[in-house]
């Protein structure tokens, strides 16, 4: 019986699974994600602060694909958790994550997950046909660039309500049980709390980025 050579084991790195173009985009972009964090600004009747990451992260989602959105995400959530003062007003460290922002710092993941992975099905189905590709059941192209930007308009939707959501559920926990308050908060009042002062700038925000958008998906590889 005769033995076959042993396959040199293959080291695999970032640069080849992404490419380096790429990775410096995944490096600007942690670096919007913190500088938007800092363009915050406080409300009195939330505790939690108006920022612009947001509109930073539906960016980061237009420009790369699922995989490096979301690493990039995580990378700057990592860089908090480890110290480096890249939250809102300048926070660091596990403390960040037991304050009543948390809830945001961590929908983050998600809300990353969802709307690139969405943004790409959208470019796959809805930039050719209204390039002047070939539409389904014989819709213009028009019709097409219309159909793309409701889609893409319900899926800022979806991205706002599971931000929220993990908003007010943290909120709702820190108040109750790590604050200790006296406050006989209901978990409606607290979703009011965590989503209706921000439903104006987010809006702002959603119907900026609707207006950019086209430049700013141009600026990745699909």
């Amino acid at each position: 019986m005769q033995l076959q050579p042993s396959q040199p084991i293959q080291k695999t790195s970032l640069t080849h699974v992404f490419s380096t173009r790429t990775l410096v985009k995944m490096g600007v972009l942690v670096a919007v994600l913190i500088v938007s964090a800092q363009l915050s600004f406080p409300v009195s009747f939330t505790p939690v602060p108006i920022t612009f990451q947001t509109l930073a992260i539906m960016f980061i989602c237009a420009v790369l694909k699922p995989l490096p959105a979301t690493l990039t995400v995580l990378s700057y959530i990592s860089m908090g958790a480890m110290g480096v003062p890249v939250f809102s007003g300048w926070q660091n460290g596990w403390v960040a994550f037991t304050q009543h922002t948390a809830g945001f710092i961590v929908g983050f993941v998600p809300i990353t997950i969802f709307m690139s992975i969405c943004v790409q099905a959208i470019e796959k189905r809805y930039s050719k046909m209204a390039a002047g590709g070939v539409c389904r059941y014989n819709i213009t192209p028009k019709r097409c660039v219309t159909k793309k930007y409701l889609l893409l308009t319900l899926v800022i939707i979806g991205f706002t309500i599971i931000l929220y959501a993990f908003g007010a559920i943290w909120l709702y926990i820190f108040i109750r049980y790590i604050a200790a308050t006296n406050v006989n908060l209901t978990f409606g009042a607290t979703l009011m709390t965590a989503a209706v002062p921000f439903l104006l700038g987010d809006s702002i925000m959603a119907a900026a980025f609707l207006m950019c958008y086209e430049r700013i998906v141009g600026l990745g590889e699909r």
